[in-house]
This record gives C-alpha cells, sequence and structure tokens, in this order.
C-alpha cells in the first residue's frame, strides 16, 4: 500500500513540474501589444507573434490593456457588467427600468429597454401593440453571452459581448412566427405594414443621435428620423462614439443555395422618434418580407458597433460568391459563417487579413500558423488552400446583400472590379488543410509570403481561402469557417507567427515597464525542489 501511495504522489508530483513548466514555457511581451496582437517570448528564444480579426486589448491610458468579454455580477445598482473592455455594458435580470440595458463608452451613456412587439403602419406613421414586454424573464448567462427567455411569448433576446460591438438578437421563434396575429386585425393593410419592436432609447448624455446631416436628441427639434443606414451616437465634441449599424432580421440557413433565388435577409428600417420628453427606436422589417423569409426563427439584430479610432488597423474577414444571384452581394457583416465552398455552378471564397505590423526587429520567420475553426462541414472531405491576394479589398457591412458597401465576386470594393473575378490572387497555394469534420483546421503558411508582409506591410493584402475543387474541378465541398463576430472567442480566426528576433534582447516587463537586461544575461524558472523548469536569456517579460 506504501509503495503505491508512493507511486501515485511521484505521479502527482510529475504532473504538476510538467504543468508548471508548460505555464512557465513563455512569457508575453508587454510592450509589444497592439490593439489585435500578442507577443511571447519562448523559452527556446524565439517569439510567437498572435494575430486576430477582432480587438484583443483596448487603451486604458498608456497600456493596452486584455479585454475581458464575460458577463460578470455587478456591484452596481445592475445585476451584470463587462467593464474591462473599449465600451462598457450593464444589465439587469427583470424588466421594471425604464433601461434594462446601459452602454457606456467615454462617459457617454445610452440605455435600451425593450418594451412592445408592434405592428406600424408607413403610411399612417402610427403603430399598434402586439405584446408588451415586462416583468422578470427568466436570463441565461454563458460567459460573454446573456439571454432573456420569453420577453414576449416566444421571443427571446439574446445578447453577446464582443470586443467591437454589443450584439443584440430579437428571436421571434418558428412557433411564435406562425402565431402572430395578421396586420388586418388591427385595421393595417399587410402592403404597408411593418413587423418592429419598440425600444426605448435614453439619449440623455449624449448629442443627438445622428443620420448623415439629419439628427434628433438634446438640442434638436427634429421629433423623427427613419434610415436604413447606421444611426449614430456623439460625444460633446461631437466624435462618433459608437453607432447602431445598418443591420439585419435573417433566417439562419446552413446551404443558402437551397432558397431557390428567395433572400434569407433583409435590411432593418430603425426609425427613431420623440414621443413628450422620451425617445424610442422602431427596428424591423415589411410584412411583406416577413412572409418571405424562409421558415424557421427570425432574428432581428440592431448591433451597437464601437467605432475605432481613424489610426487604428482594422483586421478584417468576409466572403465572395459566384453563384449568379449573389456576384453583387456582400457579406462584410456577416457573423455567422464565411465559406469556402465549391458547387459545379458556382464558388465561395473566404478573404482574410491580419495586420501583423511593421516587423521591426524580426531576424526571420521560423514558421506561420492560420488557425480556423469549422463550423460546418458538408458533402466530401477536400484540401483548403490558401492563396495570397495582391489587390486591397474593402471588408464592408452586408450580410447578403447587394449595397455596395465592399468586396464582391466581381469588385474589391463594391465599385471597382477585380482584375478577374473572384478575386486577384497569386496561384501559388501558400498553405493547405484537409478538411473532413467540422473542428479546428490549422494552416500551415508560407513562410517567405508573412516575411514579405512583414518586411513590406503595404503589401499585406491578406489571404483567400478556397476550396481546390473550386479552382481544379470535381465533387463538391462545403466548409463555413467562424467569423471575428462569432460569439465564442476560441473560434475566431487566428495567425500565430513564430520568429527570431535581432532586437538586442530588450523587452517589457510585467505590467508594461520595460527592464533591458545585458546581453547574454541569463535568469531562471525553478520548481519547487529548486530544479530549473525554464531558462530566459537577455529578456524579461510579464505573467
Amino acid at each position: 500500500m506504501k509503495k503505491y501511495a508512493m507511486y501515485c504522489f511521484a505521479c502527482l508530483f510529475l504532473f504538476v513540474g510538467l504543468s508548471y513548466s508548460q505555464n512557465k514555457s513563455r512569457k508575453e511581451v508587454v510592450k509589444k501589444r497592439s490593439l489585435y496582437s500578442k507577443t511571447y517570448y519562448n523559452a527556446d528564444s524565439t517569439y510567437t507573434l498572435e494575430v486576430y480579426t477582432s480587438p484583443i486589448h483596448y487603451r486604458k491610458g498608456e497600456k493596452l490593456v486584455d479585454i475581458k468579454e464575460d458577463i460578470v455580477p455587478s456591484n452596481t445598482d445592475y445585476a451584470y457588467e463587462v467593464t474591462q473592455g473599449r465600451y462598457h455594458v450593464y444589465f439587469q435580470n427583470h424588466f421594471n427600468d425604464d433601461y434594462p440595458v446601459l452602454y457606456e463608452k467615454d462617459g457617454v451613456i445610452v440605455g435600451f429597454g425593450l418594451k412592445a412587439m408592434v405592428y406600424w403602419d408607413k403610411k399612417l406613421q402610427t403603430y399598434e401593440i402586439i405584446e408588451k414586454a415586462g416583468g422578470s424573464p427568466y436570463t441565461q448567462i454563458e460567459k460573454n453571452q446573456l439571454v432573456y427567455k420569453n420577453v414576449f411569448p416566444g421571443v427571446d433576446l439574446e445578447y453577446a459581448y464582443l470586443s467591437d460591438q454589443l450584439k443584440e438578437g430579437i428571436r421571434l421563434t418558428s412557433k411564435a412566427r406562425s402565431s402572430l396575429p395578421s396586420p388586418t386585425s388591427f385595421n393595417i393593410s399587410e402592403s404597408n405594414a411593418y413587423l418592429m419592436f419598440l425600444q426605448k432609447v435614453d439619449l440623455g448624455s449624449t448629442l443627438p443621435a445622428s443620420i448623415g446631416t439629419e439628427k434628433i436628441g438634446r438640442g434638436s427639434e427634429k421629433r423623427s428620423i427613419e434610415t436604413y443606414d447606421p444611426v449614430c451616437f456623439k460625444d460633446k465634441k461631437g466624435e462618433t462614439l459608437f453607432h447602431f449599424i445598418a443591420d439585419y432580421a435573417f433566417v439562419r440557413i446552413e446551404d443558402e443555395d437551397k432558397l431557390a433565388n428567395k433572400k434569407n435577409a433583409v435590411r432593418m428600417l430603425n426609425r427613431l422618434f420623440k414621443d413628450g420628453n422620451d425617445y424610442y427606436m422602431l427596428s424591423g422589417i415589411p410584412y411583406s418580407d416577413l412572409k418571405e423569409l424562409p421558415a424557421g426563427d427570425i432574428i432581428f439584430d440592431p448591433t451597437v458597433e464601437d467605432v475605432l479610432d481613424n489610426s487604428d488597423p482594422t483586421n478584417k474577414d468576409t466572403q465572395i460568391c459566384s453563384y449568379s444571384s449573389y456576384v453583387a452581394y456582400n457579406y462584410g457583416g456577416r457573423e455567422y459563417d464565411i465559406k469556402a465552398f465549391h458547387r459545379s455552378s458556382y464558388e465561395y471564397r473566404t478573404l482574410l487579413e491580419f495586420d501583423c505590423g511593421s516587423g521591426v526587429g524580426v531576424e526571420s520567420i521560423q514558421s506561420a500558423t492560420l488557425t480556423m475553426y469549422a463550423q460546418s462541414f458538408a458533402s466530401v472531405a477536400d484540401n483548403v488552400n490558401v492563396y495570397e491576394l495582391n489587390t486591397e479589398w474593402v471588408e464592408g457591412t452586408e450580410d447578403g446583400t447587394a449595397n455596395q458597401t465592399g468586396a464582391t465576386w466581381n469588385t474589391y470594393d463594391g465599385t471597382n472590379n477585380w482584375s478577374q473575378n473572384g478575386g486577384d490572387f497569386n496561384t501559388t497555394i501558400k498553405g493547405t488543410y484537409y478538411v473532413e469534420q467540422v473542428g479546428t483546421c490549422t494552416f500551415s503558411l508560407d513562410a517567405t509570403m508573412v516575411t514579405g508582409w512583414l518586411t513590406i506591410p503595404a503589401n499585406n493584402h491578406g489571404i483567400l481561402l478556397a476550396c481546390s475543387r473550386d479552382i481544379s474541378g470535381g465533387d463538391e465541398c462545403r466548409v463555413g469557417f467562424s467569423t471575428s463576430a462569432n460569439a465564442d472567442a476560441s473560434k475566431r480566426p487566428k495567425l500565430e507567427i513564430v520568429y527570431t528576433a535581432d532586437d538586442g534582447g530588450s523587452s517589457s516587463g510585467t505590467g508594461g515597464s520595460t527592464t533591458t537586461l545585458p546581453a547574454g544575461t541569463t535568469f531562471y524558472i525553478r520548481g519547487a525542489d529548486g530544479n530549473v523548469v525554464a531558462t530566459y536569456k537577455g529578456e524579461e517579460t510579464s505573467e
């Protein structure tokens, strides 16, 4: 028995020692942070640069600080909060307040409260209430996602805190959808009716909300504005801090080509108006479009998006499609997936771009790896290949509509044509991964391509992902990759570059302070037994 106990203790000690060693095998170099990247100093004296397509840091004074997206209990009058990011959000666990959700950035606060589901008569400019919200709906929280269940019968209100946007989804379940009364029961003709959701909006601490040159709110006499374009919220200096993006009501469809030319997304109309001293916003779609959408839950998505500084880089992802009905469609605002997809008559291709910085201090690239998450897969397994793009492109803001805001199959910015339809890219394969199921995909990229990006950043136009059968022909292959807007941060696109440096061993210490060690200086990390578990030379790094 004693021998068995000794054996178990030895195994436990070995496991703890190995875990400790692995955890200490690299350290973050704080001063090398960017909004989208982290750099680590490895035990073998190499560096690892990790770059994402969405921000992972935010500015706090002179420092770049980790964004923490998880929704946690709040010590304020609100039940939950996220306060370690570019913007802050507070949530109540009931709907008895006027504004159960608060959005704050740089001291500017906008409150939101979902009040009712209505039919709006566009001709008469009036609305009739179908259902009122209120009380204490069941609140479900998982990491960075919060759901208010059954705010109306069969309708959930969903939020996801992302680093650069607060995604709001009002989910009208298929059962609730089929139970909707006809607008005619409210004396509204179907041709004039919109199904809309009424939110109370607190504009008290902001300058007027703006749509182009039109304004509504404090200091404006205007009582209503409506638009399909973004609604901007500004600070007292007139700087736009955040906005309601031009968004959609949609039915999530895995295999969109089976829609037989039916659309699965409809751009939403937003109408801001003043009633007495209070402000409200109606968001929704025509009843005629509601009836035409495919079967399934409809998600109404009036997302609030953070506004980046003009000096900030913008990493990006989208897809383009050669299907005859979709060649003019932009997908830059797509949240669910971006495809590498081949069928006999058309293709989808994925476009990505990572800002890797200037490469100052980089001596040589040891490896470069692209990590994508395949969240949908169908038909035959296939190699998905990576190609280098040689024309700069615009991501856009659409989710499968012909509004010309960004790249399409025919254009790189919604207006100007690629030199060849489907994207301008070097046909030499720069990486490949054999996709045969849902899960993580790791592409080993050509180091020379990445070295070129670091040497001359202006030559970095990103990459294109396509099924090999897209280029060579053959059986169909369908892969849908998670986007930068995926609620699960671990599934967002990531580029990892391992390199050696010629910076003489200078790096950042804990918390952003800088310590320079003389060349050749060595220090050690030791385990509980005093044995060395990691060695670092000429470099002091953060925990």
